[in-house]
């Protein structure tokens, strides 16, 4: 499992790299590139995973290191280089649905940590009084190093 989610963090920014050169070149024709970008990579790692699943009866890392799947239970005779129709369905809801899921979850987590970092800085400062506001503004551009005159006291 680990070596699946590896792989998809490591393609997963070049394919949206990828996509975000096509979508630049073009922003009328293929803007909507940016915004499906994640069903777009999926429908990509199906599609591969389907091809090596079905031609090859490995996923795509485990015909690139050359990786054998040995059947452990039942002496079924399976032809060479093929899979059960259960194994294929389990392989391709693991190789594909799962990191998809994955991801938009993640999405999600993240966005509802940035709202809520937000919401609570937001009530940090609506509970100062307009004069800490304002030495606070003035501790800030002294940091940044553009103070103005201005806005000095109180």
């Amino acid at each position: 499992m680990c070596t699946i989610l590896r792989w998809t963090c490591l393609v997963t920014p070049a394919a949206l790299v990828y996509q975000a050169v096509v979508a630049e070149s073009n922003p009328e024709k293929y803007e909507w590139c940016l915004k499906y970008s994640s069903e777009i990579f999926a429908a990509f790692n199906l599609i591969l995973q389907h091809h090596y699943l079905s031609n090859y009866g490995g996923s795509f890392a485990e015909n690139f290191y050359d990786l054998k799947r040995i059947q452990l239970k039942g002496e079924r005779h399976l032809k060479p280089l093929s899979i059960s129709h259960e194994a294929y369905i389990k392989s391709l809801l693991t190789l594909v649905a799962f990191p998809y899921l994955w991801s938009h979850l993640d999405n999600v987590y993240q966005d509802v940590k940035e709202k809520e970092a937000d919401n609570r800085l937001s009530e940090e400062v609506g509970s100062l009084s307009r004069c800490e506001k304002r030495r606070m503004l003035i501790i800030l551009s002294e940091e940044v190093g553009s103070l103005s005159g201005s806005a000095r006291g109180c």
